[in-house]
């Protein structure tokens, strides 16, 4: 399967970490309803309101990127009188661990047991059990919930990842209790049917005030090109870029999107010792003839043919530095068909990428 000519194949690397504790609210923003974006994981839903008196909504998120890893999930919290009495964390992402029996397995929970169940129209991996915050929080119930799309090869798309801590119950709760508890949860609702559905809206998810970093690696780090031989500072760009090890037979450098999570989003980065124009000719890979035109294109970028690669289209985007170029290979999932074409969100990156070269 041929990229850029001379670019091989992209394999989707595992991207995101498991949890360790850590508080389960930071700088939340509440509602009582209302519609939401999730913004690490990009999923769009609604929350509904809730008949009990006092009852809130609590929204926020953290990451973290740690080494090769990053770990980010998105929160919500259901409060009544401002008293804490659930919270859910929802993670998209391929996971370190494996597929989701592995990384149920490897979850921090005392007093565990297993189950599968079809809940919300997806089929579920859940383990459940203790989970220790070690804070104000202790001890409480918890449902981990992980699920795959169907029908598709391992590690094809995202999965899914859901933690339902519950709070309101005591850590006694037996099994049968918390499953015939999880269909009247709401939020594991909803952000199952968006994940399943594909409801995304594509936002920059830094750029929300209750977005918190806890690790110690900002977005905005210096990478090294080890194929185009070149270093530069990523973006502040309100995105989370990973860097992928290329494989020693190809000759482009990787870059992941990891928040948001969806839609799903790879960059590869190629040097060329010719023009642009020169280079999209070369390239005798089949074209993806219905795709949508490039649009929203810095200026002193071009882009070039998009290919076809067994089904999926690859954007191709160029921009010529003297008597050399850097050839830009984008991979946005082909279900996201209102998104193809857009390269907005590329363009702190294509930005950071011309000042490297100029």
């Amino acid at each position: 399967m041929n990229r850029l000519a001379v670019v091989s194949a992209l394999a989707l690397a595992a991207s995101i970490t498991t949890l360790a504790p850590s508080p389960l609210r930071a700088e939340p923003t509440e509602l009582t309803s209302g519609r939401v974006t999730l913004p690490l994981s990009g999923l769009d839903i609604e929350l509904p309101k809730d008949k009990r008196k006092g009852h809130t909504w609590s929204l926020s998120a953290s990451y973290a990127l740690e080494g090769e890893g990053f770990d980010g999930r998105d929160v919500i919290d259901e409060q009544l009188a401002d008293k804490l009495v659930s919270g859910t964390w929802v993670l998209v992402g391929h996971f370190t661990k494996g597929d989701c029996k592995a990384v149920l397995a490897s979850g921090e929970l005392a007093d565990s047991w297993t189950a599968e169940s079809k809940l919300y129209g997806a089929n579920f991996h859940i383990r459940g059990g203790v989970f220790d915050f070690t804070g104000e929080l202790g001890k409480t119930a918890t449902v981990m919930l992980c699920t795959e799309r169907a029908g598709l090869e391992a590690g094809e798309r995202k999965a899914l990842l859901l933690y339902h801590f519950f709070i309101d119950r005591p850590t006694t709760s037996t099994q049968k209790e918390l499953l015939a508890a999880l269909p009247k949860r709401p939020a594991l609702e909803r952000a199952t049917r968006a994940w399943l559905n594909d409801k995304v809206v594509h936002t920059p998810p830094l750029q929300q005030t209750y977005v918190r970093n806890r690790g110690d690696v900002l977005p905005n780090r210096k990478v090294t090109l080890p194929k185009a031989g070149i270093s530069f500072e990523l973006p502040n760009d309100g995105y989370v870029w990973l860097q992928r090890a290329a494989a020693e037979d190809e000759a482009v450098d990787w870059f992941d999107r990891l928040a948001p999570a969806l839609p799903e989003l790879s960059v590869e980065v190629m040097l060329a010792e010719a023009s642009c124009e020169v280079v999209f000719e070369s390239i005798s890979a089949p074209r993806f003839d219905k795709a949508p035109a490039a649009r929203n294109l810095p200026p002193t970028w071009m882009a070039g043919p998009v290919l076809d690669i067994e089904g999926d289209p690859e954007y191709t985007l160029c921009r010529t530095f003297g008597e050399r170029s850097v050839i830009v290979g984008v991979f946005l999932d082909r279900r996201f068909k209102k998104e193809q074409g857009d390269h907005t969100s590329l363009s702190g990156l294509l930005a950071a990428l011309s000042k490297a070269f100029d």
